[in-house]
């Protein structure tokens, strides 16, 4: 599932509110990893700064902060790295649940 931070359409909500909607969405899907793209959305949601292609357990999910999503799509070697580290990062997600 994709879910972006900052939504068109979203900017009349503050901040704050961004971030209680975001995290209210997440709570419902009950994921098991985070992925955030760029330190922007990391800073709004109020997440440890971390930096890319690093990891923490962030409210029992894997949080994973992976460059700004310009960067990826500017540089091609940036995406097959990032690409590469989430492939065998996330193979649990491949698991059933429990």
């Amino acid at each position: 599932m994709f879910w972006p931070f900052d939504l068109p359409g979203e900017a009349l909500l503050s901040e704050d509110m961004q971030a209680t909607l975001f995290w209210s969405g997440e709570a419902l899907l009950h994921t098991r990893a985070l992925l955030v793209m760029g330190s922007d959305a990391r800073d709004a949601l109020k997440l440890p700064k971390i930096g890319p292609y690093c990891q923490t357990m962030v409210r029992g999910r894997l949080f994973i902060q992976l460059p700004q999503p310009h960067s990826l799509a500017e540089k091609p070697d940036a995406f097959s790295q990032a690409m590469a580290f989430l492939s065998g990062l996330l193979r649990f997600c491949n698991t059933p649940r429990r």
